[in-house]
This record gives structure tokens, C-alpha cells and sequence, in this order.
């Protein structure tokens, strides 16, 4: 899911921010809400109309574009898929390779 992944996201790469932003669909007591925030205020996320669906699963593509707006390009060596969600294990790949870079 979309919260667990920038949770994830955030945990891994150590990102830090001050929390300006926020989502009208993320309550501020969930587990994922400041890292949802903190990707935001860094410009690594973006809503969709106000709202950032943090329950509905992420697609390759969107990761990709979170990927490139840190500064790492190609995390996906498969192309094909854009529109398929990410696997747990495509995400283990993914933050080894950015991790042991």
C-alpha cells in the first residue's frame, strides 16, 4: 500500500523534514502519517485533489517517479509493467540496490 511503501521509503533512506504537509485522507494518528508528511514537504509525493490514498496499493510507475525525484534513476530494470502494482519482494530489490549503491 501506498502509506507503508513511504513509510518504508522513509525508514530506509533516513529521510527528514519538517512536516508541513498533510492529506485530508491521511489522519494525523495513523502509523504511516508522518512519513507520508515528510516525503510531502520534501516533494517526493504528491496528492491526487487534495488526497494521497494511503490503503490503495502502488503502481511500478509511481515508484519510479518517487524514486527519480530523490535523485535515483532506473530503479526499475523492467519497464514493461508500468501500471502493475509493486510486489514486497520488487521492493526488497529496489531498496538493496539503492541502499548498497
Amino acid at each position: 500500500k501506498r502509506g507503508d511503501f513511504v513509510l518504508l521509503l522513509v525508514r530506509a533512506l533516513e529521510l527528514k523534514a519538517e512536516k508541513a504537509t498533510s492529506f485530508e485522507d491521511v489522519p494525523e494518528d495513523k502509523y504511516y502519517a508522518d512519513a507520508i508528511g515528510i516525503c510531502a514537504s520534501l516533494g517526493v509525493v504528491k496528492g491526487y485533489d487534495g488526497k494521497f490514498n494511503p490503503e490503495r496499493s502502488i503502481k511500478r510507475s509511481e515508484v519510479a517517479i518517487i524514486f527519480e525525484r530523490l535523485g535515483y534513476e532506473n530503479v526499475l530494470t523492467d519497464q514493461t509493467r508500468p501500471n502493475d502494482f509493486l510486489t514486497r519482494a520488487e521492493m526488497a530489490v529496489i531498496l538493496d540496490r539503492v541502499l548498497n549503491k
